[in-house]
């Protein structure tokens, strides 16, 4: 990535959504270059990656997360602007 500034608007380059700090993930949502549900899965897919090796983990819940994830892309979609926190 590069660079540590939120960004005003959202590029055309989209980086890895893992290497995203919380205010790009954030500028990156509202612009729909991505939804929750796919950065969810991309950081499912990081933990499912490294926890064997880690075991920074006591429990995952995996299709929870999902479905919050669902459920704050619905939010996004309607317009809602209290979000929860990422």
């Amino acid at each position: 990535m590069g660079t540590s500034k939120c960004r005003q608007c959202w590029g055309t380059e989209v980086p890895e959504l893992t290497e995203l700090t919380l205010c790009e993930a954030l500028a990156g949502l509202n612009a729909r270059a991505f939804s929750s549900r796919e950065l969810t899965s991309a950081y499912l897919s990081q933990i499912e990656r490294w926890e064997p090796a880690l075991h920074a983990f006591l429990v995952l819940m995996p299709e929870r997360a999902l479905r919050l994830a669902d459920a704050a892309d619905r939010r996004l979609k309607q317009g809602e602007a209290d979000m929860p926190p990422l």
